[in-house]
């Protein structure tokens, strides 16, 4: 489980996760081409301002755990979110980290979209350093 975490610990994938499950509820057509729930490369290139390679390497990385689904239509990629991959993580936080109102982390999870910005972040830099005690205790440099 320790990689999950080595990949939801970077901010860049964190935004495109959370793109993707706006995309998600919407359940809109980002693009010509892309089915409702879907987002394109450059779609995602152009809500995150970074270059085309650079979102298609960390969407590689998503994609490689199972956190995000591809369909590809000719040259295109559509990108939608694989949420049942992150059951495991969700139910191991539910068991370490408390929420405010001291209930489960789904009734955060479960909140409107726009309260989980700071949420996100949090859970981010929860998960570094989570990551960082994990190498820690099994002897691995940072």
């Amino acid at each position: 489980m320790a990689d999950i975490f080595d990949v939801l610990a970077d901010e860049t994938r964190r935004d495109i996760l959370v793109l993707l499950r706006q995309r998600e509820a919407a359940a809109s057509r980002s693009d010509e081409g892309a089915l409702p729930g879907e987002s394109s490369v450059g779609e995602l290139v152009e809500r995150l301002g970074i270059t085309q390679p650079t979102v298609s390497k960390h969407l590689k990385v998503l994609r490689d755990h199972e956190l995000v689904q591809v369909r590809e239509d000719g040259q295109h990629r559509y990108y939608r979110l694989s949420a049942q991959s992150l059951g495991p993580v969700r139910t191991f936080l539910d068991g370490i980290v408390p929420a405010a109102d001291g209930g489960p982390l789904g009734d955060v999870v479960d909140a409107p979209y726009v309260d989980l910005w700071p949420a996100g972040y949090q859970v981010g830099a929860f998960l570094g350093r989570l990551r960082q005690s994990i190498d820690a205790s099994l002897g691995r440099s940072s």
